[in-house]
């Protein structure tokens, strides 16, 4: 986003009433929180995806040197 964006639209948030703004807030907290809580699910699984990839090499490993 550019900056003249980021702060026309923080101009346009001046013009809401102080109830508005406060909800806005509200709005916004819980899309930020639901994004990383996103983001978070995210970054696990894909470490799950990692440690079994490294596991089952392992596996392979244990499985080859016993032959």
């Amino acid at each position: 986003m550019q900056t003249s964006t980021f702060d026309s639209i923080l101009d346009e948030i001046e013009t809401l009433s102080i109830d508005e703004q406060a909800a806005l807030l509200v709005i916004m907290h819980r899309r930020l929180s639901d994004r990383r809580r996103t983001e978070i699910a995210a970054n696990i699984a894909q470490e799950n995806k990692t440690i079994n990839r490294e596991r089952s090499f392992e596996v392979q490993l244990m499985k080859r040197s016993r032959t």
